[in-house]
């Protein structure tokens, strides 16, 4: 079994976060609130959950943002 996995900075309250999968591919991205802005960060794992990428900043916004989500269509993801 793959542990839980910690996402995200708490002191940017980080939450929401959505998930998608195909195989073994794994992606996850959730909102945080950095310096009056909102942002969007994701990470990945090729290997069913069990390592995973560095987190990186995937968009950002000084206007109001909504949850990510992920969809996925015709074999890619979309966030």
């Amino acid at each position: 079994a793959v542990p839980p996995k910690k996402f995200g900075n708490h002191q940017h309250q980080a939450g929401h976060p959505a998930i998608s999968s195909m195989g073994e591919k794994v992606w996850l991205v959730w909102r945080e609130t950095v310096a009056k802005s909102n942002a969007i960060f994701g990470m990945h794992s090729e290997d069913g959950g069990r390592n995973w990428s560095e987190a990186s900043k995937l968009a950002d916004t000084a206007d109001k943002a909504d949850y990510p989500q992920l969809l996925n269509k015709a074999g890619q993801v979309y966030l």
